[in-house]
């Protein structure tokens, strides 16, 4: 849109809006549209969020007979070998976590025996996943979901009513209110051999659900009324604690209530007017044709004041009659308004060119807009983009070249040095330790300086991949295998996982390993003595075809947020020795591979470095997997 037009659509909406307000404003009317759509939209409101959480039950009923039809979960609690029992119960587990990562809402999936001992349960709490030892497992054979369950048809659901969640007979604090769903599990042979449990989280789900746009609160009650959430968090669940804390009886709805709750069709939805309040109620049916158990059903509310109501009408009366002062305003202020609205893009944009031009870096260049002031803002910024991309490809171009010459020079003579000392060495007297000490010294200090010229080369040298099918497997193993006396010295080890289950990738074998020993390495550098360093894999989709994810986890302190973006940077470190390529070279190797390289750390929890790189390999077809 071109500025003249710009001026003269603005000057006439703010002239047209004016004149439409001052004659066409009637308050009553107003207020009465305001109530019946406001009604209206509290209904929909409570309608729609219950729905939601709804689909989020009947998602995990069918979840809950879906793990109950697994093999493992069939055959675990019969099974007698007790490596075979470990190998199902392994990959029961693993069948949990990848649920629960997937399902939030979801604190606990537990497999339990006929006898009532938990065989497989995992928990999650936070976001963070956690799978119980043997030794932690609990006898549920007195709870009542148990009891009830236990005795179902196979492929029957039982649904538990909304209650806070206890374990060794405690309720958990703070407090966790939850829906168990659960059903039997049988054997092969259609016997009963135990039930397979689901907890869902109540508050979880009710992250999900949007609080009213017309100001009032939102709900939630089981049948009798008693609150399951409010945000007044002491009038929840008050009935485990002795306490009756009612919607029907706070506003004196107990008859209607009751009617509602028991009548024949069952209506779903209803809205209850009182003197202070107007509240919209919708049934949330947990069980449905589902499950076997007693009927659960939840109702989910929305309540919104009288006095918000009337109070918008008031406000109302109170716009309108000064409405026309500030009518008198607008048009007034309305051609300075468009002026420095259309030249504030044009100032912001020369005040950008000033401070570029005199050294500045850094300067935000704003964008916006599609006429003729935001296309020349994106073209300065493009242009400005481009000259600091090529003043960074020439800086690290002639640093390279730098580094290159002096690793190479310092490289001979480092040899002649090394070649000396290991002359000297085996000249020396062999009783005088001393002696033979200081030359494992001096030697052990050339192949440090050695390593700092090697990572300077690597640097500096930008081959292309020679790219071929290697096993990903083999390439950690590789490189592990030469930081076993660095592990050793610090009292750490490796651990893998799942790269046997990799697909053949293609890649440079050599600059592979180069990347892995240097992830390890800095892995082992960052956590203290005793830690583990877990390198895992995974095959996942990518855009453009299969993707193979690596992982090298550490037990460290984590990375500060202040550092992250600076640590692929050329030269940057946090440790005293070293050069601060070994990220980098890592990066570029990696990028040049098709790959990207993530970041993850958390502060006291440590750092996960991954690699992820296409089966197909660099400038490749996918090929047949």
């Amino acid at each position: 849109m071109k500025l003249s037009w710009k001026i003269f659509t603005f000057t006439f909406l703010i002239a047209a809006l004016t004149l439409s307000l001052v004659g066409a404003h009637t308050v009553d009317r107003i207020v009465g549209i305001l109530i019946d759509h406001t009604l209206s939209s509290v209904q929909g409101h409570a309608g729609r969020e219950a729905k939601v959480l709804e689909n989020h039950f009947r998602d995990a009923m069918s979840d809950t007979l879906l793990l109950a039809s697994t093999y493992a979960a069939r055959e675990l609690p019969a099974t007698q070998s007790e490596a075979g029992r470990l190998a199902i119960i392994g990959e029961m587990q693993a069948t949990f976590m990848t649920l629960l990562r997937e399902k939030p809402a979801y604190t606990q999936v537990r497999l339990i025996c006929r006898e009532g001992k938990e065989l497989v349960r995992v928990n999650q709490v936070g976001g963070i996943i956690d799978v119980v030892t043997e030794d932690r497992l609990q006898d549920k054979s007195n709870r009542y979901y148990f009891k009830e369950t236990i005795d179902m048809p196979p492929g029957e659901l039982f649904v538990s009513a909304v209650d806070l969640n206890r374990e060794e007979g405690k309720i958990v604090v703070p407090h966790q209110p939850v829906v168990r769903i659960a059903t039997p599990v049988a054997s092969t042979g259609g016997t009963v051999v135990g039930i397979l449990v689901i907890n869902l989280d109540l508050n979880t789900l009710l992250d999900e659900i949007a609080s009213p746009e017309e100001g009032g609160i939102l709900v939630v009650t089981n049948e009798q009324g008693d609150y399951l959430y409010h945000p007044d968090n002491s009038l929840t669940f008050g009935f485990e604690f002795g306490h009756e804390n009612r919607l029907p009886g706070e506003y004196r709805l107990v008859p209607q209530w009751n009617r509602w709750m028991q009548s024949v069709d069952r209506p779903a939805a209803v809205k209850f007017a009182t003197d202070t309040s107007i509240i919209a109620l919708q049934k949330i049916f947990l069980t449905g044709d589902l499950a076997f158990g007693p009927d659960r059903t939840l109702a989910l509310g929305v309540i919104v004041p009288q006095a918000i109501l009337h109070g918008e009408g008031d406000l109302m009366q109170r716009h309108f009659q000064i409405m026309m002062v500030i009518i008198c305003g607008l048009l007034a202020a309305a051609l300075g308004a468009v002026t420095a609205y259309i030249t504030r893009p044009i100032r912001v944009l020369t005040e950008a060119a000033n401070r570029i031009a005199s050294g500045e870096h850094g300067v935000p260049v704003p964008t916006g807009g599609n006429d003729e002031i935001g296309i020349l803002a994106q073209d300065f910024d493009a242009m400005v983009t481009a000259l600091k991309d090529s003043a960074r490809t020439k800086e690290l171009a002639a640093l390279g070249r730098m580094s290159a010459m002096v690793a190479h020079d310092l490289r001979n003579a480092l040899s002649s040095v090394k070649m000396n000392l290991q002359i000297l060495e085996q000249d020396g007297d062999p009783g005088d330790h001393s002696q033979a000490q200081k030359y494992d010294i001096s030697l052990r200090q050339v192949s440090y300086m050695e390593d700092i010229l090697q990572d300077l080369l690597s640097f500096a040298r930008s081959e292309a991949p020679r790219a071929d099918w290697h096993e990903m497997a083999e390439i950690v193993q590789t490189a592990t295998v030469t930081l076993l006396p660095l592990a050793a010295e610090k009292g750490g080890s490796f651990v893998t996982r799942n790269l046997e289950t990799l697909p053949r990738v293609r890649c440079d074998r050599t600059k592979m390993i180069q990347v892995f020993q240097n992830l390890v390495d800095n892995a082992l550098d960052a956590q203290s003595e005793g830690g583990e360093v877990i390198i895992s894999g995974q095959l996942v989709p990518g855009a453009d075809g299969p993707e193979v994810r690596i992982d090298v986890a550490d037990q460290g302190a984590g990375i500060p947020n202040d550092i992250r973006p600076q640590l692929f940077e050329p030269f940057f470190t946090t440790r005293t020795k070293g050069t601060g390529l070994g990220l980098a070279i890592v990066k570029r190797i990696v990028e040049d591979h098709d790959g990207r390289v993530e970041l993850f750390s958390r502060i006291g929890m440590g750092t996960t470095i991954t690699v992820v790189l296409p089966v197909a390999g660099p400038g490749a077809s996918e090929p047949t997997l």
